[in-house]
């Protein structure tokens, strides 16, 4: 009994301790991931929290079919030519407005913050603080006449603490 109350006692102090330690773990100085995201799919948490000096590297493969799975309408991460998209795809184009209006429509595009950007094919980039969502850059996911189907591969590789 008095080995049980020792226990407990022990227990009560050591563990928020070991929480604390394991909560304030530095990530390790490479961390790489590679994710799936659906054409579907609004913005994705990654998972990865970002500090201003982590060298991130983005590279995206794979194929997403806008405007209600036409064949015409597959692009690859870069996405469709912003400077053509209203022309070539009027009725998809008014629907709504894409959340990355300077981007190409369905190209992979990222968020840190307030902070959204163009990622496509690949990118690279460091300077940003939080955690790192991706996404699709159109408005017409799913339940409407322009839904998106198909899927972005992506492997994610950030370099902490590059000077």
């Amino acid at each position: 009994m008095k080995n049980g109350i020792v226990f407990l006692l022990l227990s009560a102090f050591l563990l928020p301790a070991i929480q604390i330690r394991a909560q304030d773990k530095k990530p390790p100085p490479v961390e790489e991931k590679k994710l799936t995201i659906q054409g579907d799919q609004d913005w994705m948490n990654t998972g990865i929290k970002l500090r201003p000096k982590d060298l991130v590297i983005i590279k995206a493969t794979g194929s997403v079919c806008f405007s209600g799975e036409a064949s015409a309408a597959c692009v690859d991460p870069d996405g469709w030519d912003v400077k053509t998209y209203e022309d070539d795809w009027g009725d998809d184009y008014g629907y709504c407005f894409d959340p990355l209006k300077e981007a190409n429509h369905a190209a992979l595009i990222g968020n840190v913050g307030n902070d959204d950007f163009f990622i496509g094919k690949e990118t690279k980039f460091k300077g940003k603080d939080g955690f790192l969502y991706i996404g699709i850059n159109d408005c017409t996911l799913k339940d409407n006449p322009f839904f998106n189907s198909g899927e972005f591969n992506i492997h994610i590789r950030v370099e902490r603490n590059k000077k």
